[in-house]
């Protein structure tokens, strides 16, 4: 039943190139007993599950077609308005990147976890050089990403196909800086989850920026832009953190004291 509902659910396009492993997730957690599963129940956990994926990954995504044309006509601006985050970064990216390396230093190392297209904005950090590893779990990003790293000739690396909440932060490599740019609230309030995530991951690494939205999908601004239980949990486990913040977005750069 349970390979049955990953096909229904990847039937729509916006989700077929995501990781099994996450959908399967998932699909469990709302399978209480396989024998009771009637065509409504399949159909409501369908629905369920589509709009849980909306809100963590496909919320993201706007139109993909022409992608490939503007990646041979070298128009990273309009490929990184084919996604959401990107798009509502592209007039503050090289401020962003000016404020985090003012605090991490240059890096020659970044590890990107839930990279989305974050890579094609390359040309505002101003590096000479980078070595990069993108991972996320859209396997059609992760491969657009791979070509666009083998034609640009500053940027090494690759990118992966990589769930975080089920994949080993251990396979991640060592790097100067680790962004997490919207990743935590999109893996759902499971505070004890991203602490565990948080305080393995900065054994990879100096420095890891989180970032999260202020604004809702509804497009209204939040009232509590501040992530709070962040700032406890980092108090408490002995981590510092610096925050900025841009017009939707607010940066958190933690690293050891």
């Amino acid at each position: 039943m349970e390979k049955k509902i990953l096909e229904l659910v990847k039937k729509n396009k916006k989700y077929r190139y995501l990781d099994d492993s996450l959908i399967n997730d998932k699909i469990r957690k709302r399978i209480k007993n396989e024998k009771l599963l009637g065509k409504r129940e399949v159909e409501s956990i369908v629905k369920e599950v589509r709009g849980e994926l909306h809100s963590s990954y496909g919320s993201f995504q706007l139109g993909k077609k022409k992608r490939e044309k503007l990646l041979e006509k070298k128009d990273f601006l309009s490929i990184m308005k084919t996604n959401v985050s990107t798009k509502e970064r592209l007039n503050y990216y090289e401020d962003v990147y000016k404020k985090i390396f003012s605090i991490t230093g240059k890096p020659a190392k970044i590890v990107d976890l839930g990279c989305g297209l974050n890579v094609f904005s390359f040309q505002f950090m101003r590096l000479k050089k980078l070595e990069y590893y993108g991972y996320d779990i859209g396997g059609d990003d992760v491969e657009f990403i791979n070509k666009f790293i083998k034609m640009n000739s500053k940027i090494s690396g690759k990118a992966f196909l990589w769930n975080a909440l089920s994949d080993d932060v251990d396979m991640l490599p060592k790097c100067d800086v680790v962004f997490m740019f919207k990743l935590l609230d999109s893996l759902g309030k499971d505070y004890k989850f991203n602490e565990s995530l948080i305080l393995k991951v900065m054994k990879k690494t100096k420095f890891i920026v989180a970032s999260f939205p202020t604004i809702k999908l509804s497009n209204r601004k939040m009232k509590f832009k501040e992530r709070r239980w962040l700032e406890y949990m980092l108090e408490r486990v002995g981590l510092k953190f610096e925050k900025f913040e841009i017009e939707n977005e607010i940066f958190y750069v933690v690293s050891k004291k």
